[in-house]
């Protein structure tokens, strides 16, 4: 099973318990990675990732492989995942976009320390690290950014743009 890909295991979990076994070792691991960095808490990440499972798990049948890749699908979930902690617990940070200045560098490129960059990006507005993560630690391209965030692909483009532009200006503020 484990030569299939991630589309076809989707495809056949929802029948195949080992299909769903084999995706669920593929996958837990980029799901964790993305919940901890979203939510900095090692428990918090363990519990959405064991929720993105189980709502995969009964929204198998929703999955078709000619729209997106799989694992733009998966993170779509996984969005929907954190969004839903967040209504639930109510910690969504408040932080005014506008109190943001233009910055000119590329916070991606010349960032040595990661953990550094993490803790910037949880400081950008919620739909900002979206971006952040599915461009940059994910690799989406822009369709499938754009599919990730449930928007056009312009939208997808401009928000792009401007996360990067924000989270420049809190690295350039932090060097101060």
């Amino acid at each position: 099973m484990s030569r299939k890909t991630n589309e076809e295991l989707a495809l056949a979990a929802r029948t195949d318990k080992r299909a769903f076994e084999e995706l669920y070792r593929r996958m837990v691991n980029r799901a964790y990675g993305y919940f901890k960095r979203r939510t900095g808490s090692v428990e918090d990440a363990e519990d959405l990732t064991q929720a993105l499972f189980v709502k995969l798990y009964h929204s198998l049948d929703h999955y078709c492989d000619t729209d997106v890749p799989f694992e733009v699908w998966f993170f779509r979930v996984a969005r929907n995942v954190l969004i839903d902690h967040v209504r639930v617990t109510k910690t969504q940070d408040k932080l005014d976009e506008e109190t943001i200045a233009d910055g000119q560098r590329d916070p991606i490129g010349d960032l040595s320390d990661r953990l550094a960059l993490e803790e910037a990006v949880r400081m950008l507005p919620k739909s900002y690290q979206d971006v952040i993560h599915f461009a940059f630690f994910e690799g989406l391209t822009g369709k499938e950014l754009a599919y990730a965030l449930g928007v056009s692909e312009e939208n997808a483009r401009v928000l792009k743009h401007r996360a990067v532009k924000a989270l420049g200006k809190l690295m350039a503020s932090d060097e101060r």
